[in-house]
């Protein structure tokens, strides 16, 4: 465990909260599936959700459906682009152990943090009818990196790598760039 560079009390504890301690509330994907879906009501229009969080990764599945889309593919792809941007901000915030999301959680001090998606790329491999799972994985050699450059206030620009699935098959692959 690190200690901020703050000398504010409010900041330290932040930080000190452990990552199973985070997973408990911050990062549950029950709670940051309800979270978002109150924010962005097309999220709960079409039932996304959160499966899973890990430490620098997320696992969300998007329904295919009625619901979602009528089959063409602009409808779907500005579905799949919502899920890939949630997906990777997602396992972005899973790197800030404590910090709550603007615009998600509950902002209670002067500390939070705000997610920007500045870019995505999206490369569809095949049509989709079903669940698509949406996994977001940053690389654990780039965990340390990110946490630094935030921790010590700097500018943190990362791209991610997000893959489309029907089961163990590949339907699209994309990246995304948050600052």
């Amino acid at each position: 465990m690190q200690k901020l560079r703050f000398d504010d009390a409010h900041a330290t504890k932040l930080f000190e909260i452990t990552w199973v301690q985070d997973q408990q509330f911050r990062m549950n994907p029950e709670v940051v599936t309800s979270l978002l879906r109150e924010q962005v009501p097309v999220l709960e229009f079409v039932q996304w959700k959160v499966n899973q969080i890990d430490f620098g990764g997320a696992e969300t599945v998007l329904p295919l459906n009625a619901q979602s889309t009528n089959q063409h593919f602009t409808h779907q792809a500005a579905l799949q682009v919502l899920a890939a941007d949630y997906a990777g901000g997602v396992a972005l915030a899973s790197l800030l152990t404590g910090w709550p999301i603007l615009g998600v959680h509950p902002v209670e001090s002067r500390y939070s943090v705000s997610l920007w998606l500045l870019k995505v790329d999206i490369k569809f491999l095949r049509p989709s009818v079903a669940d698509l799972t949406v996994a977001a994985k940053i690389d654990p050699d780039l965990h340390e990196r990110i946490q630094k450059r935030f921790f010590e206030g700097k500018a943190v620009i990362e791209t991610i790598n997000i893959e489309f699935r029907n089961g163990d098959v590949p339907v699209a692959e994309a990246t995304a760039t948050y600052f």
